[in-house]
């Protein structure tokens, strides 16, 4: 990359951004005209700057425009995206049922939501951070034994509204 000579780079000899950073390989975006930008300062930027409500806006209409000019990169990375998930669905799913003890393949395996609220169904979502939140609610069991315990519970919860 060549870098204009007489530009002011005033940030060219400088170990630390404005906020501390360091600037490290792993930490810093070098732009086109050869301006270094701290990553961690980029991020909270952006995140600052994108909740404003009008910002939004703006970046829904961009983020649309985007995928509509960028088809193939926006279904590409639709597909890495649920790739990842399922994935990750995979190797949690990868071990015997809690209730029988017994190891079915994957496709057999059911998370059991028993820990706080449920928020969507795990799979539904190419978010991997939603999705590895949901699977720590949730207990892998085998199909049969998911569906008894579904069984049970409502059979406890109409037990206990009949005596209300």
């Amino acid at each position: 990359m060549k870098i204009d000579q007489n530009m002011n780079l005033t940030n060219k000899n400088k170990e630390k951004c404005k906020r501390g950073h360091k600037f490290t390989k792993e930490n810093t975006r070098i732009l086109k005209n050869g301006w270094r930008v701290c990553k961690e300062c980029k991020k909270l930027h952006d995140k600052k700057f994108w909740s404003k409500p009008k910002n939004k806006i703006k970046r829904k209409k961009y983020l649309k425009e985007w995928r509509l000019n960028n088809l193939d990169k926006s279904r590409n990375n639709a597909i890495r995206a649920y790739n990842r998930v399922r994935e990750i669905i995979e190797k949690a799913k990868n071990k015997p049922c809690i209730d029988c003890n017994i190891k079915y393949p994957h496709y057999v395996m059911d998370f059991d939501h028993i820990k706080g609220n449920k928020l969507i169904n795990v799979g539904r979502t190419r978010s991997t951070l939603k999705t590895l939140k949901e699977i720590k609610k949730c207990e892998v069991v085998c199909s049969n034994c998911h569906r008894i315990r579904t069984w049970k519970n409502k059979k406890r919860k109409r037990i206990s509204n009949v005596s209300n």
